[in-house]
């Protein structure tokens, strides 16, 4: 997906993406959203379940004593309002575009 920017005088400059692969890919499956007022940040986490071993009556009382899970944040993003909506168009594209490429597969 390519990008252009307006200058303001008619004229389009394209966005290219030029460290994209220089970045290290953070595996993430916890998001949380907060807004405040015009803004918008997500934090994107990673969490494990905590490793519930022995005895079926060793595994209660371990779990038992679990106060909680713990998160650890991999990545934080600020954007304004407008870039929010922007994101969220383009997740439900892609979401969309996966899942007509996983009907096809499985047909």
């Amino acid at each position: 997906m390519e990008d252009s920017e307006s200058s303001g005088e008619g004229h389009s400059v394209p966005l290219i993406w030029t460290d994209r692969d220089e970045q290290p890919v953070m595996f993430a499956n916890q998001i949380l959203a907060q807004h405040v007022n015009e803004e918008f940040l997500l934090s994107f986490g990673q969490v494990s379940p905590p490793a519930i071993l022995g005895t079926d009556e060793e595994r209660q009382d371990a779990l038992a004593r679990v106060e909680f899970v713990p998160v650890k944040t991999v990545a934080r993003i600020g954007m304004p309002a407008q870039r929010m909506r922007e994101f969220v168009a383009v997740m439900q594209q892609s979401l969309e575009q996966y899942e007509r490429e996983s009907e096809g597969k499985a047909s």
